[in-house]
C-alpha cells in the first residue's frame, strides 16, 4: 500500500498522466481487499473523473479549423496513420479503464450497502462501454 501511495504521490506531480487512473484502480482493488470499502469507493471516483476528464480533453471533435491545419501540415501519411492507430489503441484502453472504474465504484457500493440495484447497474455501464468500444 505503501508504494501505490509514493505511485500517486509522484503522479500527482506531473499534471495529465493516464496512470493516475490505474493507479486509483490499484488501490481501490488493495483497499477493496483489506475490507477499507468507504476508502476503496473514493479511489474508484477518482479514476472515473481522471479518465473522464482525459477522454474529454483528448477524443473530443477537433474544430474544423485544427482539422484543417492539420491537413496543411507537412507530416507524411504514414506518420498520420501511425498517430491514427496510437490514437484508437490509447482511446480503447481508457474506455476499458473506465469500464472497470464503474465496475468497482458498483462493486464498493454494493459493499457499503449504498444502492440495492448497484450491481445491476453498474454491469450495465460495464457492458455498455465494452460494446461501445469493442463490438
Amino acid at each position: 500500500m505503501i508504494y501505490l501511495e509514493q505511485a500517486l504521490d509522484i503522479e500527482q506531480k506531473h499534471q495529465s498522466t493516464a496512470s493516475k487512473a490505474d493507479t486509483h484502480l490499484n488501490m481501490c482493488a488493495v483497499l477493496s481487499q483489506l475490507g477499507r470499502h468507504d476508502q476503496a469507493l473514493i479511489h474508484a471516483h477518482q479514476a472515473i473523473i481522471i479518465v473522464q476528464s482525459t477522454l474529454l480533453m483528448h477524443h473530443l471533435p477537433r474544430p474544423a479549423s485544427l482539422v484543417k491545419a492539420e491537413k496543411n501540415s507537412s507530416k507524411n501519411p504514414t506518420a498520420k496513420l501511425e498517430e491514427g492507430i496510437n490514437e484508437t489503441k490509447e482511446f480503447k484502453d481508457r474506455i476499458a479503464v473506465l469500464t472497470i472504474a464503474y465496475h468497482n465504484l458498483a462493486v464498493e457500493q454494493e459493499f457499503l450497502h449504498m444502492v440495492s440495484s448497484t450491481k445491476e447497474d453498474g454491469l450495465t455501464l460495464m457492458y455498455d462501454n465494452f460494446e461501445f468500444v469493442f463490438l
